[in-house]
């Protein structure tokens, strides 16, 4: 039978719980870094809704010019701008997700979108100038 000698009972104890305090620091980090994933994605998602209103909106907006034609570009971009979107939501859906891609990209559907809000106002006040001018045109030919 062994004798146990305190001091390298002792110094084995302070070992020990050395080593259990850096678990425990390392699972808080964990823990933290968790927690921020989680309000992130949450507010991923917050921002991806955000995205499917204003593309509504601005297709409403369109919509209700009643124009007898839309440029092509115009056209283009924002189906480009819908795609993005619905590839978004994808990514955000997958059981396994990278938020810094989700991040990049939701970084460049903004940036899109805002495009696409100044192609609208464009296309917009275009049609009414064009109303304008012949109603204008009109009255001046009675």
């Amino acid at each position: 039978v062994e004798e146990a000698i305190d001091s390298q009972v002792v110094a084995r104890q302070t070992d020990n719980e050395k080593a259990l305090t850096a678990i425990e620091e390392q699972q808080k980090q964990i823990n933290d870094s968790v927690a921020d994933l989680q309000s992130d994605e949450a507010r991923a998602k917050k921002t991806l809704q955000r995205f499917s209103v204003e593309i509504r909106t601005i297709k409403r907006r369109v919509e209700s010019l009643n124009l007898p034609g839309i440029p092509q570009d115009y056209m283009d971009y924002f189906f480009l701008v819908s795609d993005e979107i619905g590839k978004l939501a994808d990514a955000i859906s997958q059981v396994k997700i990278d938020m810094e891609d989700i991040t990049k990209q939701l970084l460049i559907v903004q940036d899109d979108l805002e495009t696409l809000q100044e192609k609208t106002d464009d296309l917009r006040d275009s049609a009414e100038l064009t109303e304008r001018l012949i109603q204008y045109a009109n009255r001046l030919s009675i």
